[in-house]
């Protein structure tokens, strides 16, 4: 059967109870969500060449996270498929981790706790298309 969900979202986030949060909300808006605990698990993904993983249409990261922050991944990923774009989530914002937010290309920043209709919305504005089959 074919996946017609709109987009594939890449989910890095190490908190339990937060990732499944964001992959019930995601996958209810249809969304394809493929979540990890880490940066480097997605980092993982993301260089998967095997035909089991298609290239995401947005990433979702934490900033904080064991191995790999969200910020290393967001530049990990702009390096790699500089067309995808990287939303961070963060408890911590502060006016350095937005400036180098901003400085690796991600396209928005929630700050934890965030609204959650703000965040679905950011992901339908900022999200990569699909490449029609």
């Amino acid at each position: 059967m074919k996946d017609t969900r709109p987009y594939t979202v890449l989910l890095a986030e190490d908190d339990d109870d937060m990732r499944a949060v964001l992959v019930e909300a995601l996958e209810r808006d249809g969304h394809a969500v493929v979540a990890t605990r880490t940066g480097v698990a997605a980092l993982t993904l993301l260089a998967a060449t095997d035909g089991a993983w298609t290239r995401p249409s947005i990433v979702l990261s934490d900033l904080r996270m064991p191995g790999l922050d969200g910020l290393a991944l967001a530049e990990e990923v702009h390096a790699r498929t500089p067309s995808v774009p990287v939303i961070l989530l963060t408890a911590f914002p502060s006016t350095e981790v937005l400036d180098r937010a901003h400085r690796v290309g991600v396209v928005a920043v929630f700050s934890k706790p965030f609204d959650l209709d703000l965040l679905r919305t950011a992901v339908l504005v900022f999200a990569e298309p699909r490449p029609s089959a």
